[in-house]
């Protein structure tokens, strides 16, 4: 298989550390996003690469790339058992290995998390993999609509990921490619940002494989880019000789698990960014017609008013839930502040940090960003109504829990 791939990240507008990491040998491609603090993320999506490409080139290839998750699994929690400050750390990660099966060229690829991968094939853009989170689960049950999804306070909590717990079940799927196919993998930075029907558009524009990864990383941060962004492209020129009952399959996509299609989750339509205002001053004679600079000075206040006035009412609904002397509680503001103005506490919960389990503690540690503070004061109910159940649990472990919600926190080969 000819293949051509290119590769792009970038911080966003709102982190200050990059904690994803990316990989791609020609046979290999991976996508990492890690959380845990300021340093325990990058360091357990590194460590999740750096597994991975250590798969050898053998006739067990296959068996190897199934295994390597788990290996990346265990290092990463090895390493967070010897250091205080990588306590807790995790990553998501999606990879796609080029192997071949009944002598037909594929794409196999595997997945914990919410890291996706996306296939291109004749114009239309489809999700493989399945987000492995609280929505995710919800909207596959039935139990919420893709626009209650895409808009759900809790779109962020996993319910798998590397590093958590000793066993880690990840999901594998087969994509059978045809030319000019694309496959894509990216962090959640790109989609919660970006619909798939802007994606779709974006990969079937005539620029070049870079200048479309360039473009869809442009894309999320013109949208607020709220998370750090990475994305691969992977573009099929050719295919080896296939046996001819395998060239015969019709279909594209060949599910290792009976079950139906993935269902993808939309994010908020792209916003639309005003060009800025071209403010220039007309001089003739060595005098500056007074009508325009009057006019310039009014619109120069106005627009100083307005943004004034975003920025309030922006503060005003915005909340989070982060830590405060150990225990759980309820910020009013924005992580880190926003201008002059800085988070202060509304309230602090009885729920303490070290009785979350370690995804839920980390989510606190990070801070979890909330609409309102309804949804905050949710967020924390949820919280201490998975606590109780595991308790109770504990307490009675030949008995039935109660019912309650459980959620947790370019190149060429």
């Amino acid at each position: 298989m000819k293949l051509q791939w290119a590769l792009a990240t970038d911080t966003g507008r709102v982190r200050r550390v990059n904690q994803d990491s990316i990989y791609a040998d020609g046979r290999l491609f991976a996508v990492a996003d890690g959380m845990g603090g300021h340093a325990g993320g990058e360091v357990a999506s590194q460590l999740a690469v750096e597994t991975l490409s250590e798969i050898p080139s053998t006739e067990r290839i296959v068996e190897a790339f199934r295994s390597s998750f788990s290996e990346a699994n265990r290092r990463i929690m090895s390493e967070a058992s010897h250091s205080e400050k990588l306590k807790g750390m995790g990553t998501t990660l999606t990879a796609a290995l080029v192997t071949v099966e009944a002598g037909r060229e594929l794409f196999l690829v595997q997945n914990v998390g919410d890291s996706r991968a996306y296939f291109l094939h004749k114009g239309e853009l489809q999700q493989i993999t399945k987000d492995h989170t609280y929505v995710g689960e919800l909207l596959r049950s039935g139990s919420i609509t893709e626009e209650q999804a895409a808009h759900h306070t809790q779109r962020h909590v996993l319910t798998r990921a590397l590093g958590v717990e000793s066993v880690v079940d990840s999901d594998i799927f087969k994509v059978i490619p045809s030319p000019e196919d694309i496959l894509l993998l990216c962090s959640d930075g790109l989609i919660n940002h970006v619909t798939d029907g802007e994606i779709e558009k974006i990969l079937m524009g005539n620029m070049s494989l870079q200048q479309r990864a360039d473009r869809l990383i442009e894309c999320a941060n013109l949208s607020g880019g709220s998370d750090n962004i990475s994305v691969i492209l992977v573009k099929v020129l050719e295919l080896d000789a296939v046996e001819e009952d395998a060239a015969a399959m019709p279909s594209p996509v060949l599910y290792q698990e009976d079950e139906s299609k993935p269902t993808p989750r939309r994010g908020p339509e792209l916003l639309s960014i005003p060009r800025p205002i071209d403010r220039q001053s007309i001089v003739r004679g060595n005098r500056i017609f007074t009508v325009r600079v009057m006019a310039f000075l009014l619109l120069f206040l106005l627009l100083i008013g307005g943004v004034l006035i975003s920025v309030q009412l922006y503060e005003n609904h915005s909340y989070f839930v982060g830590e405060k002397d150990g225990a759980v509680a309820i910020f009013h503001g924005r992580p880190g502040g926003l201008l002059w103005y800085s988070p202060s506490v509304v309230q602090v919960s009885s729920l303490q940090l070290d009785v979350l389990n370690s995804v839920e503690a980390s989510a606190i540690k990070d801070k979890v960003p909330e609409p309102s503070l309804a949804a905050a004061e949710s967020y924390i109910r949820n919280l201490k109504a998975r606590v109780q159940q595991q308790n109770y649990v504990s307490n009675h472990p030949l008995g039935s829990a109660p019912t309650t919600t459980t959620t947790l926190g370019t190149g060429v080969g």
